[in-house]
């Protein structure tokens, strides 16, 4: 699947937000979002890229995957279980 194409329902703009409110506001916005939907959390901060695994675990839903992109912005995708 590449990522690049996914189209999501919700797009969470975390550029410059300092933690701890990237997760917080990835998991509350998760929590209003309608099964199956899709997340996409951009951001600078390439630990988000590493925690996700565990992040979407911890929640209970789906990451479908990671990316940089070319300006180097992160793109972490999730799927609302």
């Amino acid at each position: 699947m590449n990522l690049r194409n996914v189209r999501a329902d919700v797009t969470l703009d975390m550029r410059g937000v300092a933690c701890p409110l990237p997760p917080i506001k990835t998991s509350t916005t998760l929590d209003k979002m309608k099964t199956g939907e899709i997340l996409e959390v951009i951001g600078y901060n390439a630990i988000a890229k590493r925690s996700a695994p565990w992040f979407a675990k911890r929640l209970g839903n789906h990451l479908l995957g990671s990316f940089e992109d070319e300006k180097g912005i992160y793109h972490v995708i999730y799927k609302r279980k």
